[in-house]
C-alpha cells in the first residue's frame, strides 16, 4: 500500500500501522516487549499440534485462531458441528502457570461454533447429558446438554481478569447471530445452521439457569462462534469483559495520535460488505475518521456491489478483483494488485481535491 501511495505522490509522508480486529495476526500488531512460548495443544478437530501464546509483563495474550482457527482446516475438513475450541483452552491453562494478572484473548477467525465449550472443558468444566455422560466435542452436541458441572473449573481463573477482544458486535442468537451469519463461512449448510442455532439457544438457557447470567442477546456474544457468550456466561462480568478488538489494538499501537495529522486513511479488508461495519478494523477506522473529518479509502479483495450507504464515512472503495483481474489472479499476486489499486485510489483522491 505504501508503495502505491508513494508512486502516486512521492512527497507523501506515509505512516504504517498494521491493524487487526482480533483475528489472525493480532499478536503481530502489538510490537516489542513480548515473549512467545510454545505448548502442545490440539487443533479444531482434536489433532495434536504446537500452539503458542505471548507474555507481555503480567498479561498473557492469546489468539484463538492459533489453535481453533479456520485456516488450520482444508475446505473439505470444515465441520462446525464438531469443531472445538479445546486447543485454545489448553493455551489459557498453560498461561495460568505464570504469574499473570490478566488474559487477553483475541477472538476471530475461528473454525468453531461451540459457544466456547471446548475452552471451558480444557479448563475443567464438564458438559453432561441427561444420563450424566460427557457430551462429545463441538457445537451440535450442546443441544443435548443437561448439566453444566463447574466444580472442576480451574480456580486460578478467579484471580485473573479475562478480557475478550471481539472482532464483531453480533449477538449469540438470531438472524445476526453466531450460527446464522458465521456458520456458513465455517462449512455449515442450512440444516447445520438450524441445528447449531438450537444448540446455542439451549446452551444459553442452561447458562442462565446454572450461572444466573443471560447471554442470549449479549452484544458481541456471537464472536468466534459464541465463545464470548460462553465465557462471559460462566465467569460473569466480575471476571470477564468483552472489548472491541480493533479499538484495543489501535490504542496499543498509538493510532489515535497519528490520525490527528492525517489527510487520508487507507485500509483494507478481505471482502468489504455490510459485515465490515460490525466491529471490524474498517468500522473502527471509519468512526475515528468521522470524528476528525478525515476521508477513508478501503482497498479490498472484493467489494459488495450493494454496499452503498451501509458504511457511513466511507470515501471510496476499490476491489482487487475486477473485469481485468480474476479472483485467482488476485489471490496469486495480492501485493501486485494491491499496489496498483492504491496507486489508482490516491491519484483519484488527488484529482478530486
Amino acid at each position: 500500500m505504501a508503495k502505491g501511495v508513494l508512486e502516486a505522490l512521492p512527497s507523501a509522508r506515509v505512516l504504517l500501522f498494521p491493524m487487526s480486529d482480533g483475528g489472525e495476526g493480532a499478536l503481530e500488531c502489538l510490537g516489542s516487549g513480548i515473549r512467545t512460548l510454545e505448548v502442545g495443544a490440539h487443533d479444531p478437530l482434536g489433532r495434536p499440534m504446537t500452539g503458542c501464546y505471548v507474555l507481555k509483563s503480567k498479561t498473557a495474550l492469546i489468539e484463538l485462531a492459533v489453535c481453533s482457527g479456520l485456516t488450520l482446516l482444508t475446505a473439505l475438513e470444515r465441520d462446525p458441528l464438531r469443531a472445538s475450541t479445546f486447543g485454545t483452552g489448553e493455551l489459557i491453562k498453560a498461561a495460568l502457570e505464570h504469574d499473570i494478572d490478566e488474559v487477553l484473548l483475541f477472538l476471530g477467525g475461528s473454525a468453531t461454533v461451540d459457544g466456547g465449550s471446548g475452552i471451558l472443558r480444557a479448563l475443567g468444566a464438564r458438559f453432561l447429558d441427561a444420563r450424566g455422560q460427557d457430551l462429545p466435542e463441538g457445537g451440535a452436541a450442546l443441544e443435548q446438554l443437561h448439566t453444566l458441572d463447574l466444580s472442576g473449573l480451574d480456580s486460578r481463573l478467579e484471580r485473573i481478569a479475562l478480557r475478550l477482544a471481539c472482532d464483531v458486535n453480533n449477538s449469540l442468537l438470531g438472524p445476526d447471530g453466531a450460527a446464522a451469519v458465521f456458520g456458513p463461512q465455517k462449512g455449515a449448510g442450512p440444516l447445520e445452521v438450524a441445528m447449531l442455532e438450537r444448540a446455542l439457544k439451549h446452551f444459553a438457557d442452561v447458562l442462565e439457569h446454572s450461572c444466573g447470567t443471560r447471554v442470549h442477546d449479549l452484544a458481541g456474544g456471537g464472536a468466534a462462534g459464541g465463545v464470548a457468550a460462553g465465557l462471559y456466561g460462566v465467569l460473569g462480568p466480575e471476571n470477564c469483559t468483552l472489548e472491541r478488538g480493533a479499538a484495543l489494538i489501535a490504542d496499543a499501537i498509538g493510532l489515535s495520535e497519528a490520525l490527528e495529522h492525517a489527510d487520508l486513511i487507507l485500509t483494507g479488508e478481505g471482502q468489504l460488505d455490510a459485515q465490515s461495519g460490525g466491529g471490524k478494523v474498517v468500522s473502527h477506522l471509519l468512526e475515528q475518521a468521522q470524528k476528525r473529518g478525515i476521508p477513508v479509502v478501503v482497498v479490498a479483495g472484493q467489494v459488495d456491489g450493494l454496499l452503498e450507504g451501509t458504511l457511513p464515512g466511507l470515501h471510496a472503495a476499490y476491489s482487487l478483483v475486477s473485469s481485468e483481474v480474476s479472483l485467482g489472479m488476485a489471490l496469486l499476486e495480492p501485493e501486485k494488485y494491491l499496489e496498483q489499486r492504491v496507486l489508482e485510489a490516491v491519484k483519484n483522491f488527488i484529482s478530486q481535491r
